[in-house]
């Protein structure tokens, strides 16, 4: 492999690298990669902070990285678009496992059950 180029983008690093596929075609390959720590950190702190009393509409319940977003599109084949729209229900169903599933909780800043 062979590195073409790397840029700084989205809080990380995104790196292009050229290599031979199996079938001996030259392919471009594009890393990217982002460290979350800081993040999950400031969560953590947001989280252990946190009451579960809410009041109005409009709470911050994650922080979420742009790069999960991206990556739960190309996963679940959604334009991004219509996930951030949240109109649709398969966008829905997105957000409720973002929001509320075990693998991300992570990313939570205030306990409960997000309705999406």
């Amino acid at each position: 492999m062979k590195l073409l180029g790397a840029e700084a983008i989205r809080g990380g690093i995104e790196k292009h690298w050229l290599h031979t596929g199996d079938d001996g075609k030259d392919r471009i390959t594009i890393e990217t990669i982002v460290d979350v720590q800081p993040l999950l950190k400031r969560n953590a702190a947001e989280l252990s902070l946190a009451t579960e009393s809410y009041k109005g509409d409009m709470h911050k319940v994650a922080s979420i990285p742009v790069i999960v977003i991206e990556q739960m599109c190309t996963l679940h084949k959604i334009p991004f678009g219509e996930l951030m729209s949240s109109k649709t229900d398969r966008a829905k169903r997105i957000w409720n496992d973002l929001l509320n599933g075990r693998d991300f909780r992570a990313f939570r800043t205030k306990p409960g059950v997000v309705k999406v």
